[in-house]
């Protein structure tokens, strides 16, 4: 488990440094992820991989299955 801090830091990763400041509050985290994948199109999500998170560092660094 990781701690409220760790977990902000992830979602400022995945969305952008400037994205999140200080003590943001969830509503705030939620705002930023919503804003974030706002252009993404219901076809966008279909063509992910069905396993993306099962196995989301293989399709990351092209990994060969195992």
């Amino acid at each position: 488990m990781t701690d409220p801090k760790e977990t902000a830091d992830g979602v400022r990763n995945i969305i952008g440094a400037n994205a999140l400041r200080g003590n943001a509050s969830n509503l705030a985290i939620e705002d930023a992820i919503d804003d974030a994948f706002k252009d993404v199109t219901a076809d966008d999500w279909i063509r992910l991989p069905a396993d993306l998170t099962d196995r989301l560092d293989d399709h990351l660094y092209g990994r060969d299955q195992a």
